[in-house]
């Protein structure tokens, strides 16, 4: 697919492509993802229809604390509402293409999801669907009427069934609970309540929904009829005197015709998974684990809490109308104060995206610019600027914490490499406020170069000279890997302990007339093959450089000959000598320019006995 040249992602993405979407869909939050998609996919297209979102959401909350519906003085909540909880789960930043004004777009899809769950332990417990929290990089849970986010461990999980067990750790004990007792068989055509958190995360309590049992189904699970909707997944079923039935995990599938059904596990195999974590230790490991570094995990936590809640179609909305001038980007500003103190690599990915997806989103509603620092002066280069700042800053701060956060979140491999292209867009010291404010150092930090770890392979034409003896012409290889290096690619002084093996080989060739004119012809080769351990330093940039290596090669080497020798006579005899054995005292030095990985150079090597000496040309790879 071709995209024009000056893109600030011109790195090749995939073609995402479409799956069949099956009967029975999953109703945790997952959808956020593709909302999120649809959202920006407006933004770019300057649709009308975004602004009109917006104001419809304006009452969405700008900080995690905060919650748009307030429940009525005339309707009360019991026990079975407190049990019930949300339940945040975030993952990587996936990466789309999407059409713009004037270019195609490569934009940031974060995956962050929500469902619910119920407290089945005064321990903190907790029962939801496995599906909310598979492949969960972190997982938080919200407790209902104020009681605070918690970072969760998922301690089971059993997706044939589609449940998982959670533990939180809050310092007290729950009073409100569902526990795991046993009930009575669930019956075709009994009343059922599932209870839950759907649509919308932000709600401080959940909402119920009546059905009834239709069917058994295959693989132990229930079908009902009942209507669910996204975010319901992993809530509890609960029988006519409030008892738990069930976990809540499916709902039929509107695309596909499928309307007014629910799937549901019942309690047995919850209620056998809870007592073997609990028997087997993992109940008390996972305890053990939340103990640990618990100010770094409730950060996570509420960046997580804050990200699900506060992300999505919202903060796109939000963004256009910035770029407008309409609102002041607030869920972007505490995107930014997470970002100042965030150190998990994987919620930096989130951040990240999101702050690249505001940027698109301003570039396009000012006319389809390229760059932030091509547009005119207003709200939306302002906004593009910060947002692309911060989103190039996260990315690589990710990618320094934690190198494997790009197989998780392969979109910040592709903004990382954009950061040469797009270096103006960093937010600069010293100018004016803007809606966002500045990263950490005012300015973007340049992207990781690598290490270099890259193998030095040398090839090239020698010749030995023993003493005494003749020149003789041969070849040397040899590769050798750094152990270690100093700095990075771009450093101007690098020293490298390098480890690796060789061989060389020689060829002696020697004729001469006696006074008789008569010939003595000898023919004598000479192998010597070797490990490899020195230094080496490279002086200059990463295109022209200085370089230089020193290396002791102990080794094992062979010389050997036969010569013909004619007598005055005419009789003629040929002798044959052989001599090996290990090369201690050897070494070698050379001295080269390198140009980029490749460099040309000098070399001299040095064994004893016999003091054998080959220079040589030397052509290769280095770091």
């Amino acid at each position: 697919m071709h995209r024009p040249r000056g893109h600030p992602l011109d790195a090749p993405f995939a073609e995402m492509s479409s799956k069949t979407q099956p009967a029975r869909a999953r109703v945790d939050g997952g959808p956020m993802s593709r909302l999120h998609a649809f959202a920006l996919l407006l933004a770019l297209a300057g649709s009308s229809l975004l602004p009109a979102l917006a104001a419809a959401q304006a009452a969405r909350p700008a900080a995690p604390g905060s919650s748009r519906i307030a429940p009525l003085d005339d309707v009360t909540y019991g026990r079975v509402d407190q049990a019930t909880v949300r339940v945040f789960a975030v993952r990587g930043v996936r990466a789309t293409e999407v059409a713009g004004q004037r270019v195609r777009r490569v934009v940031a899809v974060p995956e962050a999801g929500h469902g619910s769950g119920v407290l089945v332990d005064p321990n903190g417990v907790i029962v939801t669907a496995a599906h909310v929290v598979a492949d969960a990089r972190h997982v938080a849970v919200r407790l209902p009427r104020g009681g605070g986010v918690h970072p969760a461990v998922v301690v089971h999980r059993d997706d044939a069934l589609d449940f998982a067990l959670l533990l939180v750790r809050t310092g007290s004990e729950h009073p409100a609970t569902l526990p795991l007792a046993e009930a009575p068989p669930l019956r075709v055509r009994q009343t059922v309540d599932a209870i839950g958190y759907p649509l919308d995360p932000n709600r401080d309590q959940p909402q119920s929904t009546r059905g009834i049992v239709s069917a058994g189904m295959d693989g132990g699970l229930v079908q009902l009829g009942i209507s669910v909707n996204p975010g319901n997944s992993g809530g509890p079923l609960i029988d006519e005197e409030e008892r738990l039935v069930g976990i809540v995990v499916a709902r039929g599938n509107p695309e596909a015709g499928v309307q007014g059904i629910g799937v549901a596990v019942p309690i047995a195999p919850i209620r056998a998974a809870y007592e073997q974590s609990t028997r087997g230790g993992a109940m008390s490991r996972a305890w053990t684990a939340l103990g640990e570094a618990p100010v770094e995990r409730r950060h996570i936590a509420e960046a997580v809490d804050a990200i699900v809640r506060l992300g999505g179609p919202d903060v796109l909305a939000e963004a256009a109308q910035a770029a407008d001038g309409a609102v002041a980007p607030e869920r972007l500003r505490y995107f930014a104060q997470l970002a100042r103190t965030a150190t998990d690599p994987d919620v930096m990915a989130l951040l990240s995206g999101y702050f690249w997806d505001a940027t698109l989103v301003a570039l396009e509603r000012a006319g389809g610019w390229l760059r932030p620092e091509q547009m005119p002066q207003g709200p939306a280069r302002d906004l593009a600027r910060r947002a692309a700042g911060w989103a190039f800053h996260l990315a690589q701060r990710a990618v320094r914490t934690d190198p494997s956060v790009v197989q998780r979140s392969p979109f910040l491999s592709q903004l990382v490499q954009a950061r040469a292209q797009a270096s103006s867009q960093a937010p600069q010291a010293g100018s004016a406020p803007t809606p966002l404010g500045q990263p950490e150092g005012a300015r973007v930090v340049p992207p990781p170069e690598g290490r270099g770890w890259f193998p030095m392979l040398t090839v090239g034409p020698t010749m030995a000279l023993v003493t005494p003896g003749e020149p003789a012409p041969g070849l040397a290889v040899e590769l050798a890997f750094p152990a270690y290096l100093t700095g990075s690619r771009r450093s101007k002084a690098r020293l490298g302990i390098l480890a690796g093996a060789g061989f060389s080989m020689n060829r002696f060739l020697n004729g001469r007339a006696d006074e008789l004119e008569l010939w003595d012809t000898s023919e004598k080769y000479s192998f010597h093959v070797h490990a490899l351990a020195g230094l080496a330093l490279r002086l200059g940039g990463p295109r022209v450089a200085f370089v230089a290596s020193a290396a002791w090669t102990p080794g094992w080497a062979r010389d050997w000959g036969c010569w013909d020798e004619r007598s005055y006579y005419g009789s003629e005899d040929t002798v044959c000598v052989a001599v090996e054995g290990e090369t201690l005292r050897a070494g070698r030095f050379s001295v080269g320019v390198a140009f980029g990985r490749f460099h040309l150079g000098l070399r001299l090597g040095l064994r004893d006995p016999d003091v054998v000496v080959t220079p040589g040309l030397m052509l290769g790879t280095t770091f």
